[in-house]
């Protein structure tokens, strides 16, 4: 209850003392009465929100999930393996124009460096380009720009923050909810796509899971602990689900049936959480994951942009193939793997750079130019420290494949395709990042001042693409000389 005011404190006082009344402050009064409106309002939108969104799951079929969308590869000696940042639709342009310089590259025999191509992880903006590729390959590469970028999604969605439906949507989760987003990525762009649908090379799609801030890849490992059906998911679904950024786009929401499991345990989550040399963020991740089969973990997610964990995909990507048991898997096949002497992993990575300063003076930055730091830098922080934790991960996945290989026998060998004078040990895993920084330094301003938007103006994305296309081409030209022994490039 609000406190009485003056006049009306001192109406108590016996009238022989009551002084002259004070002056009205019609305005004050004014503006009380539509705060006290606003709150009102606002509490029961939250108390009393529309129907929450469906789940974007089904229970599992009988069948059991596929390993990954797409098909693992490639059948050649060198393949590239891409990672695809978020950054909404500069970061979609500037992975498409990644994409277009790769297709223009050639290999030493010839050989579109698009084809080489073994598998994409993806998170928000990116994971539109990638899952695209998913869909429709090679040969559909270039329908991608009238698809999404040349389009207003922008103006589809909520975006005004004068607006009190706004502000009543971010009381219930977020501004956006699945008509703004997966509705219209579903309609306009992926045409009712599930991930069944994907025929290209692996595409992992990453979301962050609200309850326990772990990585959420749409993959096999994260849905048989759902006990649910990969394969059905809409793509549209699954890249809204990774791009949900908080309060913009409302969490979607996944749940568990560990009634439905066929099976009381999930053996790869066991087998990590067993192992001392798992990575923390795998252990934490098949902690959550376990509990969510088991029943005891609750029986809905809500995913979130996954970079609020790794806004590069890479932790995913990591947890995916500690999850395999497997040296050279899930993302390579085991001919692939016998053939392969160089896998080359392209970080994509179309940050913001040179943003605004906060002010230089003692008492230092407050009110939204604080809040927009902590939350800038905690998604830089999380997704460097993913890179430096990748470049570790990757030597130990160069070095289990080559431990594999040299173990097999020679038939067997020779079976998984390897060719006469074959050397096991002849294999080198590297990692490598393209980025605005890369261009020449008004070129970089130009481009990583770009807003971080569902859509933005059609010259920007030409700009954001040519960028793409070029830095893709120079570094292609690199591969034909000898390499630096090197996992990881400098940041």
């Amino acid at each position: 209850m609000r406190p009485k005011s003056a006049t009306q404190a001192l109406r108590l006082v016996p009238s022989r003392t009551m002084p002259p009344p004070a002056p009205r402050l019609p305005s004050l009064s004014r503006f009380a009465r539509a705060a006290a409106l606003l709150v009102t309002t606002l509490t029961l939108a939250g108390s009393c929100a529309s129907l929450p969104p469906n789940p974007i799951n089904n229970a599992a079929l009988a069948a059991p999930p596929a390993t990954i969308p797409g098909t693992p590869g490639p059948t050649s000696d060198e393949a590239i393996g891409l990672a695809f940042s978020g950054g909404g639709a500069r970061a979609a342009a500037f992975s498409y124009g990644v994409m277009l310089g790769l297709a223009e590259a050639r290999t030493p025999d010839g050989q579109s460096r698009l084809n080489s191509i073994a598998f994409i992880t993806a998170v928000s903006g990116g994971s539109f380009t990638a899952s695209w590729f998913g869909l429709h390959g090679p040969e559909g590469l270039h329908g991608f720009r009238e698809a999404l970028l040349h389009k207003n999604w922008q103006g589809a969605a909520r975006t005004s923050l004068l607006s009190p439906a706004n502000w009543i949507g971010a009381v219930q989760g977020g501004v956006n909810g699945p008509r703004e987003i997966a509705g219209w990525l579903d309609r306009e762009v992926f045409k009712g796509a599930r991930l069944s649908d994907m025929r290209g090379p692996p595409i992992l799609l990453n979301a962050a899971d609200l309850r326990a801030g772990v990585p959420f890849t749409f993959a096999a490992p994260w849905f048989e602990a759902l006990c649910s059906d990969l394969g059905s998911v809409r793509v549209a679904d699954a890249v809204a689900a990774a791009s949900a950024y908080p309060l913009g786009i409302k969490p979607v929401p996944l749940e568990a049936y560990p009634e439905t499991c066929s099976s009381a345990s999930l053996p790869w989550a066991e087998r990590l959480l067993a192992d001392p040399g798992t990575s923390t963020m795998a252990r934490a991740t098949a902690a959550t994951m376990a509990g969510y089969h088991a029943g005891t973990g609750g029986r809905y997610l809500h995913l979130l942009d996954g970079g609020m964990v790794d806004n590069f995909g890479l932790t995913g990507l990591g947890i995916q193939h500690e999850a395999s048991g497997l040296p050279y898997g899930p993302l390579l096949t085991a001919e692939s793997a016998v053939r392969l002497r160089r896998l080359r992993m392209i970080v994509v990575n179309a940050e913001q750079i040179g943003g605004p300063a906060p002010a230089d003076e003692p008492r230092g930055p407050g009110g939204a130019s604080l809040i927009q730091a902590v939350a800038g830098h905690t998604v830089d922080a999380a997704k460097y420290h993913a890179y430096d934790a990748f470049a570790g991960k990757l030597k130990q996945w160069q070095e289990e494949t080559v431990a594999w290989r040299c173990a097999l026998p020679p038939a067997e060998a020779k079976r998984l395709g390897a060719p006469e004078g074959w050397d096991c040990a002849d294999l080198k895993f590297s990692v490598q990042m393209i980025g605005f920084a890369d261009l020449p330094s008004a070129r970089a301003a130009r481009l990583g001042n770009l807003p971080t938007r569902l859509s933005l103006p059609a010259a920007d994305i030409d700009l954001a693409i040519e960028a793409g296309r070029d830095l893709a081409l120079e570094r292609a030209r690199m591969w034909t000389t000898p390499e630096p022994q090197l996992l990881a490039a400098p940041l």
